[in-house]
């Protein structure tokens, strides 16, 4: 069995040299022929830890959960194209996230209280002098 000598693979160093191709074969085909050049390799580098994502521990729980309430969230996560296990996950999440921050209304709704107080005690100031002393408790 005689081996055909191969010929050296065509390096590729920039994104520019890299075709659009028209299918799966003639990727194989240009790639059958050429490689990474060295100043290509360079830009992909392993991200450093600071740019690598956090993974977290998890850990597995159980959760009773009615049927229809788990049929509804399966339907959910399929529509989503997601497992549903995720799909809980991120709405655990979000809800979580959405009750942590206190929301722009109750913040208003604080500082409408807080200005009706004010109003309540500028009025009873006024009226407690008209009261006689025997009914205010003075």
């Amino acid at each position: 069995m005689t081996q055909r000598a191969r010929a050296p693979l065509v390096p590729v160093n920039s994104r520019d040299e890299i075709p659009a191709f028209a299918s799966e074969a003639d990727e194989a085909e240009f790639w059958s022929t050429h490689s990474f050049g060295p100043e290509l390799l360079t830009e992909f580098t392993s991200p450093t830890a600071e740019e690598a994502p956090l993974t977290r521990r998890t850990r597995p729980i159980t959760l009773r959960i009615d049927e229809e309430l788990l049929a509804r969230i399966q339907t959910l996560a399929v529509q989503e194209h997601k497992p549903y296990q995720r799909l809980m996950k991120e709405m655990l999440l979000d809800q979580l996230t959405a009750r942590e921050q206190p929301s722009a209304l109750n913040a208003e709704r604080a500082a409408l209280i807080d200005e009706l107080v004010e109003v309540l005690r500028a009025d009873i100031e006024r009226v407690l002098p008209r009261v006689p002393a025997s009914l205010s408790g003075r």
